[in-house]
């Protein structure tokens, strides 16, 4: 909305009677309404929250018309953010990245006029799920996948889910601008087919309703993305099941078995394959050691043993793949697992940090241990699997330095453990700063620009980011010592940063930075402007 559009506003509101409150010098004022009709919103709550985090939010309510006031804030930039009920909460000005959008600058004794926050409806997903005869299918899962980054990748990943009701149909909302993945999954096929037995396994598999994307395919790499526009209700999205197989996993465990109750359990080793099985598993009973998993769908698991109740805990991981054939004859070998000893080094005592271990998709929970006065923890029930090494409660002004596994410096990220291993953590006394400004085009300051500082070694912990103020500056604390490139996006996706992918081909515009303990130092960065779809 423009002055001159802004001046019709008010005389509107001068015809009907509508006063303006006083403003005081430092305010942000201005109007929500509806981002597809133009209309006031009413019933909107929103916060006006500082950009450097200085100082609590502050919160108001939209009046009858829309309208809202921030009174008293100190100078400073703010994001403005805003929901009420059918519309998720939303930034001003937010763009590919939800956290972030058009910085408001306040500055001493002059009030933010004007402001027009444009706040979309949740985009819906919509449709029908039927059977392979035509039929339609109550109590069905409907999960939709985004594609996204997550930890330096791009995949598809969950982005939200409902049941079919009884005449099959579902609708999916809260969604943002995006391409989708819609997948139907009947959980409960497969659950009423008989238990463990001590005879043959059948000769065929079991035939199921199969996990089904849009259009009609069992396969993610075939599916048709649907696009959705922000706002948008997206209708006639219908899937129809297709039949699949299902096959049992039979096997026992040996080694010391537990005198309580144990679970076994298969978990998908991908976070779709995660979403799209129902859990599957089986109990043993004190005494006995076989076991019989069924309605198994063709992926990969890793099968788990974990003693149930106030037994001793033991354990057992195994990987397995499944297809289209019976499992039978699996063994898995029952552990209490090894206890690790170490210590975290660090100068003026490290009594209190807190170290972890923990591993992918938490498939064998987290084990932690704390240093006592002198440094040292003991991590107990440690298996043979890959674990990532983390430290928690540092002392004030610590970082992480390093991670030694018997003597040798290590990636924490990726770490196997073996009998009478001894883990040893340095951490640093004093990290780094790094303050700068961000650039546009014209060589003006760039406000709510994405700062990212890129470690050279790869080290996931060591990454860093800020948002740059109304001033173009920006300040990051508590960083590692080391070489860095640090760079600033107009627009990104949360974590793509991460993907070298994107990173390669804006290289040229990396500051290069070596900061070193207890380092200060200052860069300028233009900012690289939001590309065009």
């Amino acid at each position: 909305m423009n002055l001159l559009q802004w001046k019709h506003v008010v005389a509107a509101a001068v015809v009907l009677g509508v006063t303006f409150p006083r403003l005081a010098a430092e305010s942000i004022s201005g109007q929500v309404v509806h981002a597809l009709t133009g209309n006031p919103l009413r019933r909107v709550t929103l916060t006006a929250k500082r950009v450097d985090g200085k100082g609590e939010p502050a919160t108001t309510q939209v009046d009858e018309y829309g309208r809202f006031v921030f009174q008293n804030l100190a100078a400073g930039g703010y994001l403005l953010s805003g929901e009420r009920n059918g519309f998720d909460r939303q930034i001003h000005g937010s763009r590919s990245n939800p956290n972030t959008g058009t910085v408001l600058a306040v500055k001493d004794g002059q009030p933010v006029t004007g402001v027009v926050f444009r706040l979309f409806p949740n985009a819906v997903l919509s449709g029908r799920v039927l059977d392979a005869d035509g039929e339609p299918m109550p109590n069905v899962g409907v999960r939709v996948f985004r594609r996204q980054f997550y930890n330096g990748k791009r995949d598809w990943y969950p982005a939200g889910g409902v049941q079919t009701n009884d005449r099959g149909e579902y609708r999916v909302s809260g969604l943002r601008a995006g391409r989708y993945l819609v997948c139907a999954v009947d959980y409960s096929s497969g659950f009423d087919m008989p238990g463990a037995t001590n005879g043959p396994l059948p000769e065929s598999p079991d035939r199921v309703n199969a996990a089904t994307f849009y259009p009609g395919t069992t396969e993610p790499e075939r599916a048709a993305p649907v696009a959705i526009a922000r706002g948008e209700d997206r209708r006639g999205i219908d899937i129809q099941l297709i039949k699949g197989t299902a096959v049992r996993v039979r096997g026992r465990v040996t080694g010391e078995a537990a005198s309580a109750m144990l679970a076994v359990g298969l978990r998908p080793t991908t976070v779709m394959q995660a979403m799209l099985a129902a859990g599957r598993g089986a109990l043993i009973q004190p005494g006995e050691r076989t076991f019989e998993i069924s309605g198994v769908r063709p992926g990969s698991y890793v099968l788990t043993v974990q003693s149930m109740r106030d037994a001793p805990v033991v354990s057992a991981f195994l990987p397995i793949e499944v297809g289209e054939q019976h499992i039978d004859g699996v063994e898995l070998p029952l552990s209490e697992g090894i206890e690790i000893a170490g210590s975290v080094l660090f100068e003026g005592g490290a009594k209190g940090t807190l170290v972890r271990l923990g591993t992918e998709s938490s498939l064998a929970g987290v084990i932690a241990g704390p240093a006592n006065e002198r440094g040292e923890f003991k991590l107990k029930g440690v298996h043979s699997i890959p674990y990532r090494v983390y430290v928690a409660d540092l002392p004030p002004g610590a970082y992480l330095r390093t991670v030694k596994l018997n003597g040798q410096i290590i990636d924490p990220g990726n770490v196997s453990f073996s009998p009478g291993a001894k883990l040893e953590i340095q951490l640093g006394k004093t990290s780094a700063e790094l303050k700068g400004v961000v650039l546009g085009a014209d060589e003006t300051p760039f406000a709510g620009a994405t700062v990212v500082l890129i470690p050279q070694s790869g080290r996931a912990a060591l990454y860093r980011t800020a948002i740059s103020d109304q001033e173009g500056t920006f300040l990051i604390k508590n960083i590692a010592p080391g070489r860095y490139k640090a760079l600033a996006w107009e627009d990104l996706e949360p974590e793509a940063y991460r993907d070298p992918e994107v990173v390669k081909p804006v290289e040229d515009r990396a500051v290069h930075v070596a900061l070193e303990e207890n380092g200060r130092s200052e860069v300028k960065l233009n900012v690289i402007p939001m590309t065009k779809e």
